[in-house]
């Protein structure tokens, strides 16, 4: 029998006491069908013997999540020997509630799906095959560490977003636990609770290879719905038609999960909203969210509009970037292999195309942010549309700890590809030593050393062809009396800073700058605006948001003075012969 055949049979043997059903035994047909999805995505990497063992599951309230969790803990200590669960909640008393209800649950069993318990305690379960299931609670401050000098072979933690210290549970836990044993796995799950360690968790799930990030949104709950035959009452007042965040919402959640929301299910959440949350949206998709997105909620006055995030979102899904990984190998070389969405410091949605104006922003490490170690070029393509001109981002490099002479090649390098395009350098804290590197190669006929580009893609080949010249940008006062007098580059500094973040947010709430990097968006979700009314991040990074404010910053400036033409539509063919065709090398 195969190992979810096993469980499922298990579960229909298991009695549980249910909000809906009462007490009843978990047969599958009694599942919700977020229960079905989580034991579904959690077997299919157990079975196989996958390396994807930690498990982060953000949920909807009120979805029997906890519940199935608990049991696949007792069902995997009864069929192998010698294992330790730790299973972990937020205090005392919590603890002793899900000791209780797993008793409750391991009683129940059939004698033949219950192997012989050793030892009851309201600290742990062991059974007569060496294995256990022992429960902690997060420690108070100044009380000692959990499992300091055990090792244990799983981890549950539940409610994970609501930890008080989630860094000193982890400095305990994590040492203890096997990373070889072929049963071990680690299951974090939790509804959202803003922007903090159980956001940077799920964040990592996306993109861990040993991770698998399991989103169960409120609308796989079949009871989540308005019957317009039973509740004719609610069905009037809640089932109006679509508006267009809710369109919006419904678009996001058929893209990213494959499934189609109905009006009934949208009355419901509508019915939730007014009836129960009085109207608190914000506090409403934190505990029921349409997405993994929407779940993750800031309580203060958000930078950019949440709804104009996920609409950038939902738009550049579908856009995937060519990654690539430039390194430095010696001081007079610089080599561009290929990348994936893993292992990567350049993004290019668009290759440079002759005749096309770019407008490039740098921010070197510790430049805008002193401390962040963070470097960044953001490029960007003007695209003239019958209602004026748009700014288009085309490529992105970042990368930790890049010293000075090497960003400068890298800002040469991509400003001279991109047809020598319009270039910003955000100047504070080591942005001058930049400015000087920068200097001293274009003295040298814009020679930055041998350019090495390993990569099996043919549009490539372009990314060492170069035009020997760059437009750089000049700053003036806007209240000074006489012309002239501007100096190179850009400070973000004091009014500097606020009003080019302004403008940054107006330009892509109005939808004439457009962002394609998620990596910008991950950064543009931590900026808030403060009681004084200045844009501030509370994240780690904001280097990307600074690149793209200051080429915008010196697109704004240029516009009165750029050509005015229409873009001319391009296949991907055609663009990638004119690029073969037109960029020079002089």
């Amino acid at each position: 029998m195969k190992l979810l055949e096993k469980f499922l049979l298990f579960l229909a043997n298991s009695w549980v006491a249910t909000k809906d059903y009462g007490l009843i035994k978990l047969h599958p047909s009694k599942l919700f069908g977020s229960q079905k999805k989580l034991i579904k995505d959690i077997f299919e990497e157990l079975a196989k013997g996958s390396a994807r063992r930690n498990f982060v599951i953000l949920k909807a309230r009120q979805l029997g999540i906890t519940t199935i969790t608990e049991l696949i803990d007792l069902f995997w200590a009864q069929i192998h020997k010698g294992i330790k669960i730790a299973f972990l909640c937020q205090d005392y008393t919590m603890k002793l509630h899900y000791r209780r209800d797993l008793g409750v649950i391991y009683s129940s069993l059939p004698k033949h799906f219950k192997m012989p318990l050793v030892s009851d305690s309201r600290e742990a379960l062991v059974f007569k095959n060496g294995s256990s299931i022992m429960f902690f609670h997060e420690p108070k401050k100044g009380a000692k560490e959990i499992v300091r000098g055990q090792a244990i072979t799983c981890l549950h933690s539940t409610e994970t977003a609501f930890y008080e210290n989630f860094e000193r549970i982890k400095g305990g836990l994590l040492p203890a636990l096997s990373e070889e044993h072929p049963a071990r796995y680690v299951i974090y799950e939790s509804t959202a609770n803003g922007f903090n360690h159980f956001y940077d968790l799920w964040h990592t799930a996306e993109n861990g290879v040993t991770y698998k990030p399991i989103f169960l949104g409120w609308w796989l709950k079949e009871s989540y719905r308005i019957d317009p035959e039973k509740q004719p009452e609610l069905w009037e007042v809640y089932s109006y038609r679509p508006n267009r965040d809710e369109r919006l919402r419904m678009q996001m959640v058929k893209k990213l999960y494959g499934y189609e929301l109905t009006l009934e299910q949208l009355a419901w959440w509508r019915m939730k909203l007014f009836e129960e949350f009085n109207g608190d949206e914000e506090l409403m998709l934190q505990e029921y969210p349409f997405t993994a997105e929407d779940a993750f909620r800031y309580t203060g006055n958000q930078f950019i509009k949440p709804q104009v995030l996920m609409e950038i979102k939902k738009n550049i899904l579908e856009i995937k970037p060519h990654y690539y990984l430039v390194q430095f190998p010696d001081y007079n070389m610089m080599v561009v292999r290929d990348g994936n969405s893993r292992k990567y410091n350049l993004k290019i949605w668009e290759y440079p195309v002759r005749g096309e104006i770019y407008f490039l922003g740098a921010d070197p490490s510790y430049g805008a942010n002193p401390d962040s170690d963070f470097a960044c070029v953001s490029v960007w393509r003007v695209d003239w549309q019958e209602d004026g001109a748009k700014l288009v981002q085309v490529a992105e490099f970042g990368e930790r700890e890049c010293d000075v002479i090497n960003f400068a090649k890298v800002c040469l390098w991509l400003t001279t590809i991109y047809n020598g395009g319009y270039f910003n350098l955000e100047v504070t804290g080591p942005g001058l030593a930049v400015v000087r590197e920068i200097d001293r190669y274009k003295a040298n006929n814009f020679n930055i050393g041998e350019i090495k580009v390993m990569s099996k893609r043919p549009e490539a080949e372009h990314l060492t062809q170069y035009v020997r010249m760059i437009n750089e940008y000049v700053y003036w006062r806007a209240d000074r009396l006489r012309p002239g007098g501007g100096v190179r580059h850009f400070k973000t500094i004091g009014e500097e800073r606020v009003k080019g973040l302004f403008l940054l947010k107006s330009l892509i709430e109005n939808k004439v700058v457009i962002p394609r990097s998620d990596d910008l968006l991950e950064q543009l979700k931590y900026m808030s605006i403060d009681d004084s009314g200045v844009p501030r991040s509370f994240g780690p990074n904001d280097d990307l948001v600074f690149g793209a404010m200051l080429a915008v910053e010196y697109f704004n400036q240029m516009l009165p003075y750029l050509p005015k033409r229409k873009q001319k539509e391009l296949s991907r063919q055609e663009a990638l012969q004119n690029i073969a065709k037109s960029v020079l090398i002089q």
